[in-house]
């Protein structure tokens, strides 16, 4: 029995129990190690063959990234993920890639003064030499897509674009910061995180937000590189400026601080809230902005004797354009797929308006056949037309058919709209000659055209499953909506009829539309709800293309917030369009 109890003496001092996790504030040790600050100068790193090899990684890396971006950005390759890159050169360099956060680790003591600028100037060179490469290789598309490079949309300032780019770069470096810190790592020891997840949500997050604004840089080696090689004035890049920032940023970490506040411009003056994401407020031409409401591009405008058609108004930005319109006075006619939620958001808008005049009228816009008979019943009630916003729409599908064989998104998004409008004109252009007042036809395209297939529509291949892509088709049908409008508009002023059709993106929105990627939808509607505009902003654009007077004559162009802006090079392809018309024809035959 004594020999038993020694031996659990012996057992317990040769494996002692591990301190719980949690305990180490209750001692003196740490439950973490952090490694000693980096020297300024450590002239030693000049003799090592992995200081070299390290940078010749960062080239190579950052060479790949740029190559592969801007011939994304042109529509050349259809690139599944950039990790691949940011791997290879992670075993050897870490992965920065990014000269903001070899920046931000230097000013935060984890490199030397030595490694970081050979790390920034590796990057650089390699973005220059990736951007040269794809301009060699593929000089007139290079050309005609601006080289890839990034530049303030219409309707933003320099001061907005450098705003974007700020707090999209702080969030990137910060979560880097974050992802990888030693007291983080220990505390969460027994939760099993990779660093690239939380860092990837970020990068797709500050995308989503920035794109519209300028294209999304976030990385200074990218924006000089493709700058560099383009060469022309407009390629805008000020990276600096970033760097600058980013100073100050990492030092707060450093310190673990966090930022409380981001300078942000309402009604043209400049103040400071807490929480706010960057300058949006900034105002274009037609005086409105980002941050613009539809209440507020349609303030004091009156659509009283005016009839509108909307689709896809029973939730989201459609459900928001109904409630405006209907306040201005305009008789609507929401036509929607389920009655019962339209018939929800109708008692909504007259318990705020009591004299709103709205009638619910059902359509599945993947069905010729409940268009062709929505149609003939609006006729049959001898309702005038002026105002047609084709608005509905599905987002990245998994592959499936309509009741008419044809690929859903396509159908839905573009052929169903194209045939609702074929089957109203003749009523528009009656309501118009006696009315002597513009009919508009407005559809709801996105910023998601530029996804499109690298031929932009497939024509024959719209039903292939075996080379479907969701985004991607996606992409096409918002591609086509534009194309539509254009070649609509075109027609209609050959034929001197007073109906203009103009196109436009409402801006990154929480919405449904994200309900069959429920990961993705989840993640949008709670990390990326200070990124996105909500209903009322999103709807803005739609309510100030469909009435503002400024909008009087102007057919055939594409808006962004409430102001005019420039689609892709294909989205203004005539040829293209013309194709397109005469297929969909052949398809609502």
């Amino acid at each position: 029995m004594q020999a038993k109890e020694e031996d659990v003496s012996l057992g317990a001092n040769k494996f002692p129990e591990r301190q719980p996790i949690g305990t180490a504030a209750q001692s003196d040790e740490k439950d973490y190690k952090e490694p000693p600050p980096a020297p300024l100068f450590e002239p030693g790193e000049l003799k090592s063959w992995s200081f070299y090899r390290a940078g010749i990684a960062e080239f190579m890396a950052t060479f790949l990234f740029l190559y592969i971006t801007i011939l994304t950005v042109m529509g050349v390759v259809s690139s599944k993920t950039k990790c691949t890159t940011v791997g290879i050169q992670g075993l050897l360099g870490r992965g920065h890639i990014n000269p903001a956060v070899t920046f931000g680790l230097f000013l935060a003591r984890k490199l030397s003064l030595t490694r970081a600028l050979f790390y920034m100037l590796m990057q650089c060179l390699g973005a220059i030499c990736g951007a040269g490469v794809v301009k060699g290789f593929k000089k007139s598309i290079y050309m005609a897509n601006n080289g890839g490079t990034n530049s303030v949309s219409p309707g933003y300032t320099k001061g907005d674009g450098l705003g974007a780019e700020i707090v999209g770069t702080f969030i990137l470096v910060y979560t880097v910061f974050s992802a990888t810190d030693a007291k983080r790592n220990a505390r969460d020891s027994h939760v099993p995180i990779l660093a690239p997840l939380p860092i990837g949500f970020a990068v797709f997050l500050v995308h989503l937000a920035t794109i519209p604004i300028t294209g999304t840089g976030i990385n200074p080696a990218r924006s000089l590189g493709a700058a560099v090689i383009y060469n022309k004035s407009h390629a805008w890049d000020d990276q600096a400026s970033k760097l600058a920032y980013f100073s100050r940023e990492a030092l707060k970490k450093r310190d673990n601080l966090l930022p409380t506040q981001v300078p942000r411009t309402t009604r043209g003056k400049p103040e400071f809230r807490v929480g706010e994401m960057w300058p949006f407020s900034s105002k274009g031409p037609s005086g409105f902005s980002w941050y613009s409401t539809a209440e507020e591009v349609t303030q004091g405008l009156d659509g009283s004797g005016l009839t509108a058609i909307i689709t896809g108004a029973s939730s989201g930005i459609g459900a928001e354009t109904a409630r405006v319109l209907a306040l201005r006075g305009v008789h609507v006619v929401m036509a929607i797929r389920n009655v019962a939620s339209g018939n929800s958001v109708k008692e909504e808008i007259l318990r705020e308006t009591p004299s709103a005049n709205i009638d619910v009228m059902e359509v599945d816009l993947s069905s010729m056949e409940s268009i062709r008979k929505f149609a003939s019943e609006y006729d049959s009630r001898k309702l005038p037309l002026n105002l047609l916003i084709n608005n509905a729409g599905v987002m990245a599908t998994p592959f499936m058919l309509s009741k008419d064989g044809i690929e859903l998104q396509f159908a839905t998004n573009h052929v169903g709209h194209f045939l609702l409008t074929h089957l109203l004109l003749e009523n528009m252009k009656t309501t118009s000659r006696e009315s002597q007042i513009e009919g508009r036809i407005v559809n709801v395209s996105s910023m998601g055209h530029r996804l499109a297939y690298r031929e932009g529509i497939r024509f024959d291949k719209i039903n292939d499953q075996s080379g479907y892509m969701s985004m991607a088709a996606y992409g096409q049908s918002k591609l086509v909506n534009i194309l539509h409008a254009n070649e609509l508009s075109r027609i209609l002023k050959e034929e001197g009829v007073d109906i203009t059709a103009n196109s436009l993106h409402p801006g990154s929105v929480i919405s449904n539309l994200l309900r069959y990627h429920s990961f993705v939808d989840a993640i949008a509607r709670t990390l990326g709800k200070p990124f996105l505009k909500n209903a009322q902003q999103g709807a803005a654009t739609t309510c100030y293309v469909a009435l503002h007077p400024q909008v009087k004559g102007v057919s055939g162009r594409y808006f962004d917030n409430s102001n005019l802006a420039d689609p892709s090079s294909k989205a203004k392809d005539g040829e293209l369009a013309k194709k397109l018309w005469d297929f969909s024809m052949g398809l609502i035959s």
